[in-house]
């Protein structure tokens, strides 16, 4: 997902964490009704074989949400979280967008 130009958030988790993806999916959906002028369409890839899979090798706990700005990484989420917590990572890091 694209929240802005130069900003692209990802989430990743297996199979042994489903149980905990609920509060990032509904912070997701949150981020991009509030933005939807904004952000690009939300897209789900199941992969390890693109870029945005080597970050899985530095993610240690998941669910987990990446956010990082033209490649870099800016900030990162993950285990168990509440969604305003999810929402407030993703909102510190990408000034532009509203606040929840």
């Amino acid at each position: 997902m694209n929240p802005t130009e130069d900003y692209e958030v990802f989430f990743y988790s297996n199979k042994a964490t489903i149980e905990l993806e609920e509060e990032y999916i509904n912070a997701l959906l949150e981020l991009k009704l509030s933005n939807d002028d904004h952000t690009s369409p939300l897209t789900l890839t199941k992969t390890r074989s693109t870029t945005e899979a080597k970050e899985r090798e530095t993610i240690h706990q998941y669910p987990a949400l990446v956010i990082q700005r033209e490649g870099s990484t800016m900030a990162t989420i993950s285990g168990k979280k509440a969604k305003h917590d999810i929402l407030k990572v993703i909102n510190d890091s990408i000034q532009k967008l509203p606040s929840s």
